[in-house]
């Protein structure tokens, strides 16, 4: 072929042609859709993904394989755990299971332990009556109870009455007055015995608790038995009480036993309404019993602490 370039070409003024440049790499990311329809970051996103879809299809087949393998491993360890170890164990807790604790002796030691009657008695009242008594311990310090109660004595029947003991009392329960001629073989019946627990978390000393509220002194006693030659026909009691506690009480209500050494000589009521906090009264109590004498006095208070409403203010 004849080449018009070589140094033979007698058209040597003429230069050779430049080489064309070649197609350049189109840039997507400068890719405007015309119509609008597609933003350049979608575009921009399905580009990759197509670039990459293989690579996440190999990523994602490897990752559920791993925890296929991981979860298959454990299951089988799982497995082969129980059939070395679990079996026995499962032996184990059905043997254990067939023995029943004999839960009574918990029961039991948990309980309050019951009521105790000291004494039940009669004393001599004024003239064809009695009054008959009865000492009732709580041998419990984190327990309050409370009961209905009635005296059996000769064929008479008290009327019943409801009373309470507060956790580690002892305390008097009384039918003041009844009608009897001759008392013999006394007998205190109770019923409906109900026991409270004290919560321990609340008050961890229950009987310190209450020794605190019940704090009553007596002061400047006198005990005046009745003398023909002054014309007294009754025994006097006659004291100052002192509310030695931090708190008022509406009514508080009290037996008073008139002690002759460790026995009791008669019993007498008393009430005293709005018995503030260190307040002092004079008391004056007057017995009619015959032949009654004393060198002393019991305070006996009657009064339920665990219920706000005994209080003046609380």
């Amino acid at each position: 072929m004849y080449n018009i370039y070589t140094k033979s070409n007698n058209h040597n003024d003429q230069e050779p042609p430049l080489d064309l440049p070649k197609d350049k790499k189109p840039d997507i990311g400068k890719y405007i859709d015309p119509t609008g329809e597609m933003p350049a970051g979608r575009f921009k996103f399905e580009v990759w993904l197509v670039k990459h879809k293989v690579k996440i299809y190999q990523w994602t087949v490897g990752l559920l394989a791993a925890f296929s393998i991981v979860s298959w491993s454990f299951s089988l360890w799982k497995i082969g755990d129980y059939l070395i170890f679990g079996l026995e164990q499962d032996q184990l807790l059905i043997e254990e299971l067939s023995q029943f604790n004999d839960y009574t002796v918990w029961h039991e030691h948990f309980s309050p332990l019951p009521l105790e009657i000291v004494s039940a008695t009669a004393l001599s009242g004024t003239t064809g009556k009695v009054d008959v008594y009865a000492m009732i311990a709580n041998q419990n310090d984190n327990f309050f109870v409370s009961f209905d109660y009635y005296f059996l004595f000769n064929d008479n029947v008290t009327e019943k009455k409801t009373s309470f003991v507060l956790p580690g009392e002892t305390k008097p329960i009384a039918e003041l007055g009844a009608v009897a001629n001759a008392v013999s073989g006394v007998e205190v019946v109770l019923e409906n015995i109900t026991w409270k627990r004290v919560d321990p978390h609340s008050m961890s000393d229950a009987v310190g608790w209450q020794n605190d509220r019940l704090n009553f002194v007596v002061s400047n006693l006198q005990i005046i038995v009745p003398t023909t030659a002054e014309g007294i026909d009754a025994t006097a009691a006659q004291f100052d009480l002192t509310n030695n506690s931090a708190y008022g009480y509406r009514s508080a209500e009290f037996l008073v036993a008139l002690m002759q050494g460790e026995t009791v000589m008669t019993l007498m009521p008393l009430m005293i309404n709005n018995f503030q906090s260190l307040e002092t009264r004079a008391v004056d109590l007057r017995s009619y019993a015959p032949n009654l004498f004393g060198t002393a006095v019991k305070i006996y208070p009657l009064i339920n602490v665990y219920s706000r409403s005994v209080y003046l203010t609380i």
